[in-house]
């Protein structure tokens, strides 16, 4: 009985650990584009395989950061091109929705048009 308990206790650690990447990527690149950081935008790409990804600019030329994707949990999104690209300065980005499931539990992650991330 403990076991079991245990199991499901250690997945709703991951899941939320999950969650909790994708909200500290979102909110690191909107914080390094409002601060104009290299004056450049930023943002985060989903659909890599394996990992989430914070880029600067235009994802390819240059990633700041890469975090593992937890292997039991599906990400899915319907942001421009699977990614969220805030604006130099103002933190504007384009809406959208990450959605993080796992099981029976899912998470959706929302950004709205002036960069306020809610999740």
């Amino acid at each position: 009985m403990g076991v079991i308990v245990g199991v499901d206790t250690y997945k709703r650690y991951i899941f939320r650990s999950d969650l909790d990447k994708v909200a500290a990527l979102l909110q690191k690149a909107r914080s390094s584009a409002m601060n104009n950081i290299n004056e450049q935008k930023y943002g985060v790409k989903f659909d890599d395989p394996d990992d989430l990804i914070l880029f600067r600019e235009t994802l390819g030329t240059s990633y700041d950061y890469k975090v593992e994707k937890s292997k039991t949990v599906v990400y899915s999104d319907t942001c421009p091109s699977h990614q969220v690209v805030f604006d130099q300065l103002t933190g504007n980005a384009d809406s959208c929705e990450i959605v993080i499931t796992e099981g029976n539990k899912i998470s959706t992650t929302t950004i709205n048009g002036q960069g306020g991330i809610n999740y």
